[in-house]
């Protein structure tokens, strides 16, 4: 019987569509699941996987035409920002000359440190000067202004020392105030008395120390 002859039409209307649909649907749907059923033209899948099943054997669909997927636990799924920081290639004693002249003249984030007898360093503070510099912040700290007084950290160890971050791909404010948080999540020092508020712009900030 020709398409469409049983209901008096033409083989090109929408009898015919349907009747079409009707032959190859069930194979359609065991085929291509995302066809939730076949019911002329309108309910076809697209070009892309119609061309791919009749071109090379009812294959696939080509893998440009299938939707990308990113892991769960992808940095990119989960809102994570991963900031790269070089630190300072030394350490220097918490004094006025020493201040003077290696705390650079510029914002940033700065750290005090103390080390044990075998060289293991322990974080007391990550401090972030904004806009100020790290020089001036780190003077504030001398004289009193600014807490942890040199005082303070000197009466737990006497050979307190400061580093700072040389080199980042932190740029904003925003930046800076994730970064510190983040260092002060996984140093934990003692003398950063609160957790560091983050920006809220991420999930989760990670540190890669180079």
């Amino acid at each position: 019987m020709a398409l469409g002859q049983g209901a008096g039409c033409s083989p090109f209307c929408g009898c015919a569509s349907k009747q079409i649909a009707e032959l190859i649907g069930d194979e359609l749907r065991e085929r291509f699941p995302e066809i939730k059923r076949a019911a002329g033209a309108a309910a076809f899948p697209a070009a892309a996987v119609l061309e791919a099943w009749g071109a090379k054997g009812r294959a696939l669909p080509p893998a440009s035409s299938t939707p990308r997927r990113v892991p769960e636990d992808s940095p990119e799924a989960i809102g994570t920002r991963v900031f790269n920081v070089a630190l300072s290639p030394r350490c220097y004693r918490l004094k006025p000359d020493a201040v003077g002249a290696h705390a650079p003249p510029r914002a940033g984030l700065y750290e005090f440190v103390v080390f044990d007898e075998k060289k293991n360093p322990e974080i007391l503070f990550v401090g972030l000067s904004w806009p100020r510099t790290i020089q001036d912040a780190l003077r504030e700290h001398l004289d009193g202004r600014l807490e942890p007084s040199s005082t303070r950290l000197l009466a737990y160890r006497p050979d307190v020392y400061f580093d700072f971050v040389e080199e980042t791909d932190a740029r904003s404010a925003e930046d800076y105030q994730d970064l510190a948080a983040a260092l002060v999540s996984r140093h934990g020092p003692r003398f950063n008395e609160a957790p560091a508020p983050m920006s809220g712009r991420f999930a989760r900030v990670a540190v890669a120390e180079g």
